[in-house]
């Protein structure tokens, strides 16, 4: 079982905290060119198919069904009478805790009070474990609606068409509006919170 750090937008952590989003896609480095594909081979592995012929296995970079995932997401430093706090985007707050060597690259870098970049959250300050379920491969847009619930949109009308524009918008938002035309090949991940 590995670790490895995953980023979400503030809106997708709080949707992880109130445990609408299960899921998550991310876009494939390597993308077939018309008239490739890919296909699974095993659970988490997929072979690239070209008119070349056949590559892989591929396996997600973000791990494999049973390995973890740290969210890191934005946060906020500040100093209280003896120690130093965490504050969460949703305004949750902890006393900062940091694995033995992780106290030394803190202390080269920055320190600084005020809000910090998810880039910058070491392993040891992460409040959100996730346990990777499954890892499947498809287009962008193949996704049904039970998907795109499970992708933490919220809704109120369980009509496929409002949600499906309401995906296509947070793709755009995060992603560029090129990004949704191209309809690249994303891994899916199922998670569930820890």
């Amino acid at each position: 079982m590995k670790e490895r750090p995953i980023l979400f937008s503030t809106p997708m952590v709080q949707a992880i905290l109130e445990g609408r989003k299960t899921m998550t896609r991310r876009v494939i480095k390597l993308q077939p060119g018309h008239g490739e594909y890919y296909d699974e081979l095993a659970p988490g592995e997929y072979a690239y198919i070209s008119s070349g012929g056949i590559s892989g296995p591929y396996k997600c970079p973000y791990g494999n069904p049973g390995d973890i995932l740290w969210v890191k997401e934005t946060f906020s430093l500040f100093k209280s009478s003896f120690n130093t706090q965490i504050q969460y985007e949703d305004g949750t707050t902890d006393t900062l805790r940091l694995r033995v060597e992780d106290w030394e690259k803190f202390r080269i870098w920055k320190r600084k009070e005020g809000r910090h970049s998810s880039l910058f959250m070491f392993k040891s300050m992460s409040r959100i474990r996730l346990l990777i379920k499954s890892i499947l491969v498809e287009r962008l847009q193949d996704i049904s609606a039970e998907d795109i619930k499970a992708e933490g949109i919220y809704y109120t009308i369980d009509y496929y068409a409002s949600l499906l524009q309401q995906w296509q918008d947070l793709w755009i938002k995060i992603n560029g509006p090129e990004s949704w035309e191209a309809n690249p090949w994303v891994w899916v991940i199922k998670f569930e919170k820890l």
